[in-house]
């Protein structure tokens, strides 16, 4: 497939990349150019991926990297800038998810998913937006559900499913880092 979006010199750092959306924005961006920096927490899963990235001709690096933790988050941008410079692109993509019925989550069941997914996204994007400071471009690619109950009946509602929330706290970030030069698209 052919992309007419050039990316070279460019390096995007991919949250959520062992699998799914998250693997498949890394090869994209790959094929568009651009030197992907994969991060998740299952470095094994990185590693085939970026094994396949590189037999394709692209430029791929693997950090781990679990977003309910500042250190991990600061030490994962911070090795990431180091081994492939300063980030340009950031696709905020790691997210959980739960199929139990609402009256069946646990409080710590609740904090994981708000911790990975609203936490996360939001201390990840600040974390890379406050490096990302003078850079000529800047883009974000982030989820739009925030982690959610599949919902089939009553029994089954959904938790936590907020794209309003998730732009407040995006846009709380670029307030916070004082730039506009963002773009904040849904998925």
């Amino acid at each position: 497939m052919a992309y007419s979006m050039d990316l070279s010199g460019r390096v995007a750092l991919v949250t959520g990349a062992s699998s799914g959306l998250g693997a498949q924005f890394a090869r994209t961006l790959s094929r568009a150019g651009a030197a992907v920096v994969l991060a998740s927490r299952r470095v094994e899963k990185l590693k085939e991926l970026r094994a396949q990235i590189e037999a394709e001709g692209g430029d791929a690096h693997v950090v781990a990297l679990d977003v309910t933790s500042m250190d991990s988050i600061r030490a994962a941008v911070a090795h990431a800038e180091t081994e492939m410079g300063a980030i340009d692109i950031l696709i905020n993509n790691s997210g959980v998810s739960t199929t139990q019925r609402l009256q069946d989550v646990a409080e710590a069941d609740f904090d994981f998913i708000f911790d990975t997914n609203v936490k996360g996204a939001f201390f990840v994007a600040q974390e890379v937006g406050k490096r990302m400071l003078g850079n000529a471009q800047l883009f974000v690619l982030t989820r739009s559900v925030i982690g959610t109950l599949r919902s089939a009946s009553l029994e089954k509602s959904p938790l936590l499913q907020s794209p309003a929330l998730e732009d407040t706290l995006l846009e709380l970030v670029w307030a916070l880092i004082g730039e506009r030069s963002a773009s904040v698209q849904r998925r």
